[in-house]
């Protein structure tokens, strides 16, 4: 059995093309237990973050399985802004992305979290057999590993804190203001919990699923907003953070009538339509503008690669081991 990624990220295609590869959480298993059928894999995950789109695939002829995936899932032929990786090059970038190295946010620790979370996905869904369960497994345990014991999270900031940052070095009245954050993932938690920190008062919650929001609202002391109240009077608050798991954007041009409004969307696909920017006095920042706060205090973080490497090769190694020894033990 040989391991393969084929997917995108940040770094070699816009936000546009990346959301196209996308699924829809409701129909993702039977996705890609037709990708399975129609590809010839064996083991799959299916890694989405506002960063990349990555399906991890076992097969027992990789580059001719990655090549019909290709065919089936992106339906382009062409290899601009795509990457296939086979072997130890697939098994070192699963590393590298979940360690934090190909992160927007060098070392920043929302990768972690995402990982861990497609991975127990595919395994609930019977998606992963015992290659992708044990190198996930591993992955999950090295970027723990080199965040406790290298200095690659020093100083590091999160896309969530990056955001809020945005917000305030834009507007000089951002404490004044309202803010509706959408969502209570992850990344709606630590942009609120940023928030509060920072000291702002006029921040207000929304989320599709009301027990979810409320009980985060309450938890993190900052009001709470149905979610259909929270979009008829949405024009309400001049600076909106998003990031909901929905296939289609849920901020469209003919809600906003405001003359002022910041809005940052960080959902992947992308959670506001591509023309509400186009709307007067209406700035919208997607997850890919904010590569150059995201560059901040890097420099220390860098310093630690060669260790993150060496925990990396070490990790590379011990699976290899594991899977010659299983390979072995079949054969006899």
């Amino acid at each position: 059995m040989e391991i393969g990624v084929l997917g995108t990220d940040f770094r070699q295609t816009p936000i546009a093309m990346r959301e196209q590869l996308c699924m829809d959480p409701e129909l993702r298993d039977r996705q890609l237990q037709n990708l399975r059928k129609q590809a010839g894999f064996s083991e799959c995950v299916f890694l989405t973050t506002c960063n990349r789109v990555e399906l991890y695939v076992a097969a027992p002829d990789i580059q001719s399985c990655l090549k019909r995936l290709k065919t089936v899932w992106v339906g382009d032929t062409s290899d601009v802004g795509v990457h296939a990786y086979y072997h130890d090059v697939a098994i070192e970038h699963l590393f590298s992305v979940t360690s934090g190295l190909k992160s927007m946010v060098l070392g920043e620790s929302e990768i972690l979290g995402q990982v861990k979370q497609a991975y127990q996905q595919a395994a609930n869904a019977q998606l992963t057999g015992p290659y992708l369960n044990k190198l996930f497994q591993s992955s999950i345990a090295l970027g723990k590993r080199v965040r406790e014991e290298t200095g690659i999270a020093q100083g590091v900031y999160s896309i969530s804190s990056i955001a809020v940052d945005q917000f305030r070095d834009n507007n000089l009245e951002f404490f004044g203001e309202a803010v509706l954050v959408i969502g209570a993932g992850t990344m709606a938690r630590r942009a609120v919990k940023k928030m509060v920190a920072i000291g702002h008062s006029f921040v207000t919650l929304t989320n599709r699923t009301e027990s979810t929001g409320e009980v985060l609202a309450a938890e993190l002391g900052v009001a709470y907003v149905p979610w259909e109240s929270a979009f008829t009077n949405i024009n309400h608050y001049p600076n909106v953070l998003v990031a909901v798991g929905a296939k289609t954007p849920v901020i469209i041009p003919d809600m906003i009538t405001r003359t002022s409004m910041m809005i940052i969307d960080l959902g992947m696909p992308r959670n506001v339509h591509s023309d509400v920017d186009q709307r007067p006095g209406v700035s919208v920042t997607l997850v890919d503008d904010l590569t150059t706060i995201a560059n901040r205090n890097v420099s220390a973080r860098k310093q630690a690669y060669g260790d993150v490497e060496m925990h990396m090769q070490e990790q590379r190694l011990e699976y290899q081991r594991w899977v010659a020894y299983r390979q072995a033990a079949i054969a006899v």
